[in-house]
């Protein structure tokens, strides 16, 4: 599987709300994404990460060439996927060498039950390379979406009861 090289996952969220997830199958995709966030829920854009890892650059390092941006494109412009757009989530862009980028975050302290995310590959990133988004708790891996190509969204959800650490990537 190639990997895209800027990613976008908009409208991240975690809160109490169960959320009921269509089944797409492996290669279709919704007409319309549900992008209603329960009242009471946390944007993951909001908080602080522990760590985050992308192309050529990680938290680790105070003089990383990169960043990953949050509520915005790479170039400060609003996030997008396919036809949709949003005004929060992350981006992010996939280490070439690693073959993923994540933000890792702890989440012990919010009492939240359900990850919630819109995913795909942003506007900008063109026609090229495919991707696909994972979500750990605990080191567990709790949601993985199927391979998606250049401009497709796709909802990822996942249970996170109890979690103390929440990694998300592609």
């Amino acid at each position: 599987v190639k990997l895209n090289k800027r990613l976008s996952a908009a409208t991240l969220y975690i809160g109490h709300e169960k959320i009921a997830v269509p089944d797409y199958g492996e290669e279709e995709e919704p007409d319309e994404l549900d992008m209603t966030v329960p009242a009471g829920s946390i944007y993951v854009s909001d908080l602080d990460w522990v760590s985050w890892k992308m192309y050529q650059s990680s938290s680790d390092n105070p003089a990383s060439p990169y960043a990953p941006s949050r509520d915005s494109d790479e170039k400060g412009g609003v996030l997008g996927i396919g036809n949709y757009d949003f005004a929060k989530g992350l981006r992010t862009h996939v280490d070439g060498n690693l073959g993923y980028c994540d933000f890792v975050y702890d989440i012990s302290g919010l009492n939240v039950d359900y990850f919630r995310a819109i995913v795909g590959k942003e506007n900008l990133g063109g026609t090229s390379g495919m991707c696909q988004f994972f979500v750990e708790v605990d080191g567990n891996r709790v949601a993985l979406s199927p391979i998606l190509s250049p401009g497709q969204a796709y909802m990822l959800t996942a249970k996170i009861t109890g979690g103390r650490t929440l990694r998300i990537g592609a």
